[in-house]
Order: C-alpha cells, then sequence, then structure tokens
C-alpha cells in the first residue's frame, strides 16, 4: 500500500504534468454534482497517466466554490434552455419537497442535466485559465520548471 502511494505522489511531477492535474482537478472539482467528482477524477487521472494525488487535492479545494456556484449554474441552465423548473425562493421549494418529493426530484434531476451543459459549456475557459496560470506559477517557483 505504501509502494502505491509513493508511486502516486511521483507520477507526473514535471510541472507541465502537475499543472494539467491540477487543473483537470479544480475545473472538474467545480462540476454541479451533488456526488461523483472524486471518482470521476480517478477516472481521468488513471486513463491519461497524471497525478493522482494532485487532481484529487485540487477537486477536494474547490468544494466550497462548487457549494456556492451549484445554484447559479441551475438557474444559467434553466436561462439556457428557458425552463423554469425550480421554485423561485426556498419556502416554495421546501413546500415542494414536502409535498411532491418525486415530482421535485423529477425537475431537479433535468435542472441539475441543464446545470451541467453550462458547466460543459465554461470548463474549456475555465481549464484554460488555471492551466495557464498554473504553468506560469510553476515556471516561477518549481525547480524543474524548465522542463
Amino acid at each position: 500500500m505504501r509502494e502505491l502511494f509513493y508511486e502516486q505522489l511521483q507520477q507526473g511531477c514535471c510541472p507541465r504534468d502537475l499543472a494539467l492535474a491540477f487543473a483537470l482537478g479544480a475545473t472538474l472539482g467545480i462540476m454541479p454534482l451533488v456526488w461523483g467528482t472524486s471518482l470521476i477524477c480517478i477516472i481521468i487521472a488513471s486513463c491519461l497517466r497524471i497525478n493522482q494525488v494532485v487532481i484529487q487535492v485540487a477537486n477536494y479545494l474547490m468544494y466550497p466554490l462548487q457549494i456556492i456556484l451549484f445554484f447559479p449554474y441551475l438557474i444559467w441552465g434553466e436561462r439556457l434552455f428557458a425552463t423554469h423548473l425550480l421554485p423561485a425562493n426556498h419556502t416554495q421549494l421546501l413546500e415542494q419537497i414536502r409535498s411532491m418529493p418525486f415530482v421535485f426530484l423529477g425537475q431537479f434531476w433535468q435542472s441539475n442535466v441543464q446545470g451541467l451543459v453550462v458547466w460543459l459549456i465554461l470548463s474549456p475557459a475555465i481549464f484554460a485559465l488555471l492551466f495557464g496560470g498554473v504553468v506560469l506559477l510553476l515556471k516561477k517557483f518549481h525547480p524543474l520548471a524548465t522542463q
């Protein structure tokens, strides 16, 4: 187990790979999902053979931002698709959850998919900004930045 951990720490340690792992983890970390970003990060890091530790740390660092952006993504999704699925205020939302939970879940699921579409639209720009920023930081501060 210890060898596996050390292997994961050393995987993809050149600055470009570290920047890639961080930018992917952070971009995936703000995805409007109730669950699943950690599993998605594991799968993507395994497929791309990038640092599992860095991608997960970036993913977890984004958790507060994921919570903050969750409902804005849903609202932007409703605007993009010209739908009005979720109640306008928290009182109506709680009442709908109590009185019609299955209707709420269906509407919430559809609203969440719309929010994911907004995230998909924005994620290339978010990734590019993060990747570029981390590369610049690593070039300035990482001792192996010439690689």
